[in-house]
């Protein structure tokens, strides 16, 4: 729980009640965090990512499948193919700026990114 609300220091309130700051590109679902996102990708679109085939590759491929209900310790993707024919394909996840073109992969060179392009201003600035 404690790795939850490192994720979240620095947020303002605002930042909060304007939802999850990572978005699906696919059908705009929004998550709290990478893995969840990663997930849903598999899960709702059929799309893998590399970090996802990693760990599927590795046994940590775990969690609920959203079809069936059946919780697994790890094979999923192997689940997902096997049991209900899902036709898996690679994906990368790309994450934009909302206030200029600026795009990456990885999340937190979206953050360095916002923090010294966009840096929020202080109480009282205008």
């Amino acid at each position: 729980m404690q790795h939850n609300h490192k994720k979240l220091e620095g947020k303002t309130l605002n930042d909060m009640t304007q939802g999850a700051p990572l978005a699906c590109s696919k059908c705009k679902d929004r998550f709290w965090c990478y893995d969840g996102l990663e997930r849903h990708l598999v899960m709702a679109h059929g799309l893998v990512t590399q970090e996802f085939l990693r760990k599927a590759q590795n046994k940590q491929d775990g969690g609920r499948c959203q079809i069936c209900k059946k919780q697994y310790a790890f094979n999923m993707l192997q689940h997902l193919v096997q049991e209900h024919n899902k036709n898996l394909c690679s994906a990368e996840i790309r994450y934009s700026c909302d206030v200029c073109q600026f795009s990456c992969t990885v999340y937190q060179e979206l953050e360095e990114h916002l923090s010294t392009q966009h840096p929020k201003k202080g109480p009282g600035a205008h």
